[in-house]
């Protein structure tokens, strides 16, 4: 069944994969099935229904690359708040996967979700995560609560992650915002 809705996405026909693979999942909650009907959504750019259906399996998701794998596909087409959960489920389901933690940290802190993205930040930095992108954003937390000293030593950490990568954009624009917090404007 798998094989035939991947033959008509394959034939350009996405809507009828996506509505053939819910069908179908209707019938039974089948991974691969999911994950036919989340790919014809890919193709459609439809975050919604990407969302809708895998924010129900986010529980049902016992195995840490599934939860990866979904992350990914969800991260991939702008559905960053099923992708958090799914990269928090399998760093929860295997704690050796420390940067999925700090995935689901960023996105929650993207998402505007402080409170969560903060204690998830400070599992992976606890865990020795070195993603500067999530150091950035724990230093930003620390900063506002008023932990200068704490806050000081993640935004130069950010700048020396930059300075060994001068190509990066992103680590580059996290360098600017790191500098113009320390007030080093020039």
């Amino acid at each position: 069944r798998i094989g035939w809705i991947d033959r008509i996405l394959e034939a350009g026909a996405p809507h009828e994969a996506a509505a053939l693979a819910e069908e179908m999942l209707g019938q039974g909650n089948d991974a691969g099935m999911l994950d036919a009907a989340i790919r014809a959504y890919v193709v459609l750019e439809d975050r919604q229904s990407i969302e809708r259906l895998l924010l129900p399996a986010v529980d049902r998701i016992d195995i840490a690359a599934t939860a990866e794998y979904f992350a990914r596909l969800a991260e991939q087409a702008g559905a960053e708040y099923a992708a958090s959960l799914l990269y928090e489920k399998a760093a929860r389901l295997e704690p050796q996967r420390n940067e999925s933690l700090g995935r689901a940290a960023i996105l929650a802190a993207q998402l505007r979700q402080t409170e969560r993205a903060r204690g998830l930040l400070e599992d992976y930095v606890g865990r020795g995560g070195q993603s500067p992108e999530a150091r950035y954003s724990l230093s930003e937390y620390d900063f506002e609560d008023g932990n200068l000293t704490r806050a000081r030593a993640g935004f130069e950490q950010t700048i020396s992650a930059s300075d060994r990568a001068p190509n990066n954009p992103v680590l580059l624009r996290l360098k600017a915002l790191s500098l113009l917090r320390l007030r080093r404007e020039t």
